[in-house]
């Protein structure tokens, strides 16, 4: 009877160290694949936190009133004035407009201040001469277009005027980043319009040489008639050359993706400045 017990708890004890280090394999193994999950689970969440990073959005910058254009005309001024006792009726006629950048930048910010302080200045600028005779005051007028979600242009005239007998003003040109709301460059616009300072000068020239045959057509046509680029320039090559030199000094007012226009000093005389417009291909 008692080696019989004796073999029956020697074969429980076998069974039970059999069962222990079973069950220590499959904790052993449970845990390495465990511990494998936890150290790859960081390099993944890494990688998404780069993805994340180098997303590059395409957001332009925000208006500052979304319902309203990129630019508009803020507010106005209407003018009538008589200039000659004489001739009350005859009046000079004019509209100060105000023109307002709807960015939400810096550089629309700054210049929506220039324009706003020229704007109360102009309506409270109209003064008559001495008896009643002739009229001066400061003029703001402003042309703009939006080409293709890209770029603002916009051209702005303003100055003081005597009338009768006044010159035109002089315009300056801003052409704003819609991406950005940052003034840029010719070169930028050119970039944003597909095009290189070789693609411009060669339309320059196209027109230049357009421009210098139709001089040459109105004098042959009418020999009385007295032409200031033929009086002044001996050949069209030379007229490209100034045209082209002048093209550093001025800013490219974009009337369209296919159309641009440029204020060229052709003369080199600071008074005989003409606003060209130049098709693109």
């Amino acid at each position: 009877m008692s080696r019989r017990k004796k073999k029956s708890n020697f074969g429980k004890i076998v069974k039970l160290i059999i069962v222990l280090i079973v069950v220590f394999i499959v904790v052993v193994i449970v845990s390495m694949a465990i511990s494998k999950k936890l150290t790859t689970k960081e390099p993944e969440n890494e990688t998404k936190n780069e993805i994340v990073q180098n997303v590059v959005t395409d957001e332009k910058v925000a208006k500052i009133e979304e319902n309203k254009d990129y630019i508009y005309e803020k507010d106005k001024y209407e003018i009538s004035e008589s200039y000659s006792p004489e001739m009350p009726n005859d009046k000079y006629t004019t509209t100060i407009q105000l023109p307002f950048i709807n960015l939400d930048s810096e550089d629309a910010k700054r210049l929506n201040g220039k324009f706003q302080d020229e704007f109360e200045k102009a309506k409270k600028s109209i003064k008559k001469g001495e008896d009643g005779y002739g009229l001066e005051l400061s003029e703001l007028k402003y042309q703009s277009s939006v080409v293709e979600d890209k770029l603002i242009s916009l051209a702005v005239d303003s100055g003081e005027l005597y009338v009768p007998g006044h010159a035109d003003l002089p315009t300056t040109i801003y052409n704003i980043d819609l991406e950005t709301g940052e003034l840029i460059s010719n070169d930028v616009v050119l970039e944003k319009l597909g095009l290189t300072v070789e693609d411009l000068e060669k339309q320059i020239e196209k027109t230049m040489r357009k421009f210098y045959d139709e001089a040459k057509a109105e004098v042959e046509e009418d020999p009385m008639i007295s032409n200031d680029v033929l009086e002044y320039y001996v050949s069209v090559e030379e007229l490209i050359k100034a045209a082209k030199t002048n093209y550093a000094n001025t800013k490219l007012y974009v009337i369209d993706s296919k159309t641009i226009a440029m204020e060229l000093n052709y003369k080199n005389v600071e008074s005989s400045k003409t606003w060209t417009q130049i098709e693109l291909d």
